[in-house]
């Protein structure tokens, strides 16, 4: 549903939602952890980045068998695994 709202939001209503959202989800993350803003917008960004891998199979408990450029880009994310294991 994410990556439908984000690709919808040339849709005004669906736009002015979507950014509602992520907005909350950034201003949360600098309410909890104190961090600075280029901190917190790494943070939402990295995990958007892991939901998009997540959801082309890249990691996750069904991941296709990686490609160079998948494992490297696994590789870069300590602890993040690409296969089921």
């Amino acid at each position: 549903m994410l990556m439908h709202g984000f690709a919808a939001s040339n849709d005004p209503e669906i736009g002015e939602m979507m950014r509602g959202c992520l907005g909350r989800i950034y201003s949360l993350v600098r309410e909890l952890t104190g961090a600075e803003p280029r901190e917190a917008a790494d943070f939402v960004s990295t995990g958007i980045f892991l939901t998009v891998l997540a959801s082309m199979r890249v990691i996750g408990p069904e991941a296709v068998e990686p490609k160079p450029w998948m494992a490297e880009i696994i590789g870069a994310y300590e602890g993040i695994d690409g296969r089921a294991g």
